[in-house]
């Protein structure tokens, strides 16, 4: 339990700090301005400089006196924890899982001084959570994200074990609270991703403030298949008078690039890799418009409701995107949808977006929509009352 007076909410991810996941460490920071003293556990080292929460990440050495001391001090539990892991997982999951688990069980060695843990995404980071959990007693809940309900190598008959014992399980989407209460029977809430409500700038005044470009396109997302960069680079080249600025690192920046090459696009598309939140932000800002042509992969892999697109219908940037997930939900008549790895829509689409009027309209209405729902501080409220804080 937490100290006398403040009490305390931890967060478990993956690698606490992860720069394609600042929605964890904004709902964290709007948490704590709520009251509760936040701190974070992280699985990997976390990234240096992320953030003003603390996050504890132990090494080999900590982890094997964490465990020993679990042992010593509550070797049913701990066995009946490790028991669960290799009953029900997937051999292929199986070293993974229990690597998780036995982190876990040394959080709880090394006792974790909060009432409440919430954990960002399923496989490993809820692992490690229902275990330290299940030896202390305490309290968790855990937000579900498109890569664990959609990756198939990922489920096993494991998947639902820490999901049934957590206190609340929440989904970013409708649509994926639908399928994971059916496909395992657990009753899912809805718990929203959001940006600082300070995005949200209307109107856009001041001396200071550059006029939006008239033919930039910006795009915000890791340079992997399930984003569609390829699909949209395509359809800028046949949409004469955009140019398109890519920010994002990843695997397909090689593919991408021999692309925009062989499309006679250098010059007109850019590939500017990682950059920090204040310059995509600014990029936004100045934007016409703001595009994703999201896909699901031969895996499962696919975005639930991307956060880049809710910061550029927060910054005024209409967006262009895809039916696909929960981003209808997210976006409805305040953009333009087409579908999933259909080029000639989406040159249509951005096409109609070359006409101002149109884009004024649907920039109204985009920020509009961040206000009503999709603001990180009113969602973090919802989610203390969700789960009942304080306890």
């Amino acid at each position: 339990m937490a100290d006398a007076g403040v009490r305390g909410f931890g967060y478990v991810t993956s690698r606490w700090g992860e720069p394609t996941q600042t929605f964890v460490r904004r709902e964290a920071s709007a948490i704590a301005a709520a009251g509760p003293r936040v701190a974070a556990w992280s699985l990997k080292a976390p990234v240096p400089a992320s953030g003003s929460v603390i996050a504890t990440h132990l090494g080999v050495g900590r982890v094997a006196t964490g465990v020993a001391r679990s042992i010593l001090t509550r070797p049913r539990d701990t066995l009946r924890v490790l028991s669960s892991v290799v009953r029900h997982s997937a051999p292929r999951n199986l070293g993974a899982q229990l690597a998780a688990a036995l982190i876990g069980i040394a959080w709880a060695g090394h006792r974790m001084h909060v009432d409440h843990l919430h954990c960002h995404f399923g496989w490993v980071a809820v692992t490690s959570t229902w275990a330290a959990c299940s030896l202390t007693g305490t309290p968790y809940s855990v937000t579900l994200h498109a890569f664990d309900i959609h990756t198939e190598r990922l489920q096993d008959r494991f998947t639902p074990v820490p999901l049934r014992a957590a206190k609340k399980v929440f989904c970013i989407s409708e649509l994926d609270a639908e399928l994971v209460a059916t496909r395992w029977g657990i009753p899912t809430g809805v718990s929203r991703m959001g940006v600082p409500r300070s995005w949200v700038q209307t109107p856009r005044v001041g001396a200071d403030v550059a006029p939006r470009s008239s033919d930039l396109i910006v795009a915000v997302g890791s340079l992997s298949t399930k984003k569609g960069h390829d699909d949209l680079i395509r359809a800028v080249a046949a949409a004469p008078g955009w140019r398109l600025d890519v920010f994002g690192a990843g695997p397909e920046h090689e593919p991408l690039q021999a692309l925009v090459t062989e499309l006679g696009l250098v010059g007109r598309v850019r590939l500017l890799g990682s950059a920090p939140e204040p310059d995509v932000r600014r990029s936004l800002e100045l934007a016409a418009v703001s595009a994703l042509a999201c896909r699901e992969t031969r895996g499962g892999d696919r975005d639930g409701i991307p956060v880049a697109l809710i910061e550029a219908m927060a910054c005024g940037a209409p967006v262009v995107t895809t039916r696909l997930g929960g981003i209808p939900e997210l976006v409805g008549d305040a953009g333009m949808l087409v579908d999933a790895d259909d080029v000639p829509a989406l040159t249509v689409a951005l096409t109609r977006m070359q006409d101002p009027a149109e884009r004024d309209r649907l920039a109204a209405a985009a920020q509009d929509v961040v206000l009503l729902g999709w603001t990180v501080e009113a969602n973090a409220a919802a989610l203390l009352q969700s789960i009942g804080w304080p306890p």
